[in-house]
């Protein structure tokens, strides 16, 4: 792991509570609270784990 690589922002936990709250409510991502990371972010980081295979691990 490169030491001089930019550290995460947002902790991934918080990330993917974003996420869940984005199931449960149906809601359109702009929507996103303000108590979460911005919208952009864990649409970002979403699209990272959808083509990782995370979601389909999970249920498998």
């Amino acid at each position: 792991m490169d030491v001089t690589a930019p550290q995460r922002k947002y902790e991934l936990r918080d990330m993917f509570d974003a996420l869940r709250w984005m199931a449960r409510a149906g809601a359109p991502w702009r929507m996103l609270p303000n108590d979460f990371p911005p919208w952009e972010l864990v649409y970002q980081q979403t699209q990272r784990w959808l083509q990782a295979g995370c979601f389909e691990h999970m249920v498998s």
